[in-house]
C-alpha cells in the first residue's frame, strides 16, 4: 500500500528470498509521503508480549505495522499499531518491540487519546513495515532519517527475521 491510493506518486518493489523481505522504492514526498508492504499471518499473537525483528536498513526510520487485518482509515473503529524502527545503513540490528510500546493509529496519524485502544495481541492478523514522512507518535520523521521533502528518492530495508516474543513468567 502507497501513498498512490491518496494521488502520490510512490513506487515500491517487495519480493522475498531465503525467507528475507527486501522492501525497496522510490518514496516520492511531491504529493504524497509513504510506502509499506503489509502481509497477513493466522493465528494471532496470543501468548506474547512482543516483536523481536531482525533487519538491514539504509539509515532511515520505518515504523513495524500491526493490525486485525481488517480495513482501517480516520473513521475506522479498528486501528493499526505502529513502533518506529531506526536504522544504521548496512547494520543488521535486532530489536524487541513490547506490544505496550506499539502506538494505536488511524489511516496513518497517532490516535489523539489512547483511551479505549488496547491492542489485544489474539487479535492481531496483519504485520507491515512501513517509511513515513511521520513517526509513530505523530512528529515529522526528520530529513536525516527520512528523505529532502518535496523530492523522490530512494530506500531499502530488508527483515531478516521476525518472531513473536513469548510472555515471561
Amino acid at each position: 500500500l502507497d501513498d498512490g491510493v491518496m494521488g502520490g506518486r510512490s513506487a515500491t518493489r517487495h519480493t522475498a528470498d531465503d525467507a528475507v523481505l527486501h522492501f525497496a522504492g522510490t518514496l516520492d514526498t511531491r504529493g504524497g509521503g509513504f510506502a509499506s508492504v503489509r502481509a497477513d499471518f493466522a493465528g494471532g499473537l496470543a501468548g506474547s508480549d512482543a516483536l523481536k525483528v531482525r533487519y538491514r536498513g539504509d539509515g532511515k526510520t520505518y515504523k513495524v505495522l500491526l493490525s486485525t487485518g481488517q480495513a482501517g482509515g480516520p473513521w475506522s473503529a479498528n486501528p493499526s499499531w505502529q513502533a518506529d524502527l531506526p536504522t544504521t545503513p548496512g547494520e543488521e540490528r535486532t530489536v524487541s518491540l513490547p506490544y505496550n510500546s506499539f502506538t494505536p493509529s488511524f489511516g496513518g496519524a497517532p490516535s489523539r487519546s489512547t483511551s479505549g485502544h488496547k491492542l489485544v495481541p489474539g487479535e492481531m492478523a496483519q504485520v507491515g513495515v512501513m517509511l513515513s514522512l511521520y513517526l509513530s507518535d505523530g512528529s515529522s520523521n526528520p530529513e536525516p532519517t527520512f528523505g529532502k521533502a518535496g523530492t523522490a528518492f530512494e530506500f531499502r530495508l530488508e527483515v531478516l527475521g521476525l518472531e513473536v516474543v513469548a510472555k515471561s513468567g
